[in-house]
């Protein structure tokens, strides 16, 4: 952003959207790129998407402070998310020869979700990286699995759930990569297809460390063929914890990213 922005201390959870302009005189692919958030303390996580540039900038235009709110979505038409940050998230560089397009009406709207629940509200100006290639890349997409149908029980340990996604495209998905995710409750994390292939396993879940894991080869995963999350977490406090946005809430759920 052009300039900081400082996050709002009611609530603890602020959720701010920003546009980020490349200026890009051609379409061309995101193949990679790099998170740096401003203040580490207050930044929970970060999700990238993009929008057509006249839009958002109106929208920017709306509210007199930097970006807008945007608890739960951007407010705006999407092309979809092609990358989140997360504690630990390193730099991404997607598998050769895939990444997710982008034109040259289009922008970049970074959604910061801030947190002030343990670090006073300070001037944050969290920026991001981009990588590109025009050449001989393939189109990807990421791809969110969630589970939403869940209640944890106060003073439960190792308490679980599943849910299973069936692929509803009349083709295969090359599943190149994942980035799990839950809050500060989880213990665990899979994901795997229902075939018995194990795509991954988290057994030590820790906030603090995530990142997108790419395999090798990709997955083929085939029309009408099924994968299965299987969240696991551990409440030790009094609260009956449900899912949500906020960083007291949990989530259960993986970005895939995959190319037809």
């Amino acid at each position: 952003p052009t300039v900081a922005y400082t996050p709002m201390a009611t609530g603890h959870d602020d959720y701010r959207c920003f546009v980020i302009d490349p200026a890009l005189a051609a379409p061309t692919f995101i193949t990679g790129y790099d998170v740096e958030p401003g203040v580490r303390s207050l930044v929970h996580h970060v999700v990238l998407t993009l929008a057509d540039r006249s839009a958002a900038i109106a929208h920017d235009a709306q509210t007199a402070d930097p970006g807008w709110p945007c608890f739960g979505n951007t407010a705006l038409a999407s092309a979809g998310a092609f990358g989140a940050w997360a504690p630990g998230t390193v730099a991404t560089i997607f598998p050769n020869g895939t990444g997710a397009k982008i034109s040259q009406n289009q922008v970049v709207i970074m959604q910061v979700h801030y947190n002030t629940k343990s670090a006073a509200p300070a001037p944050d100006r969290t920026h991001i990286k981009l990588m590109y290639d025009a050449s001989n890349v393939t189109e990807a997409y990421l791809i969110e699995l969630s589970d939403h149908d869940f209640s944890i029980p106060p003073n439960t340990s190792h308490y679980s759930v599943s849910k299973t996604f069936e692929n509803p495209y009349a083709f295969p998905l090359k599943i190149w990569g994942m980035a799990p995710h839950m809050h500060l409750l989880g213990k665990q994390i899979t994901f795997e297809a229902t075939v018995g292939h194990c795509l991954i396993d988290i057994p030590a879940w820790d906030f603090h460390w995530q990142q997108h894991y790419f395999r090798s080869e990709p997955y083929l995963l085939g029309p009408g063929q099924s994968v299965k999350l299987t969240c696991t977490w551990n409440n030790n406090t009094n609260q009956l914890v449900m899912p949500g946005q906020n960083s007291t809430d949990e989530m259960c759920l993986v970005l895939v990213y995959a190319t037809p």
